[in-house]
């Protein structure tokens, strides 16, 4: 895959999140207005490089509606079928990573037990 298609593969990325948490329909969420991300290129949230991630986190924690922003996103990621659901991009502030955990609670706790040696020891 050349440098073009990888550029254009990220930017449809972009677009279908941006599309999947924003649909033209009259019943967007209220809060949107107020989002931080207004005048953002949506390819900043597609979070294909750590710096584009770390770009997209910066623009989300001073959001003022970065709660009901990821809220909406982990309600809307709940309802699709875990066995289909693909994590992509920051929203809310949170990365793929950080909703699968959301979505997944018990996965820490059974596969990083040296965290919890550790917190048992620190105690």
């Amino acid at each position: 895959m050349n440098e073009r298609d990888r550029a254009q593969g990220a930017l449809v990325g972009a677009r279908a999140l941006t599309m999947a948490l924003f649909p033209g329909t009259p019943d967007r969420p209220v809060w949107r207005p107020q989002k931080a991300c207004g005048d953002t290129d949506p390819a900043v949230f597609d979070g294909g490089t750590a710096a584009t991630r770390e770009q997209a986190r910066s623009i989300c924690s001073g959001c003022p509606v970065q709660r009901q922003c990821a809220t909406d996103q982990i309600s809307w990621e709940q309802e699709v079928p875990a066995r289909t659901r693909y994590l992509s991009g920051v929203v809310g502030g949170l990365t793929p990573a950080d909703r699968w955990l959301i979505h997944h609670p018990d996965y820490q706790q059974r596969h990083n037990p040296v965290v919890s040696t550790l917190d048992s020891e620190a105690a």
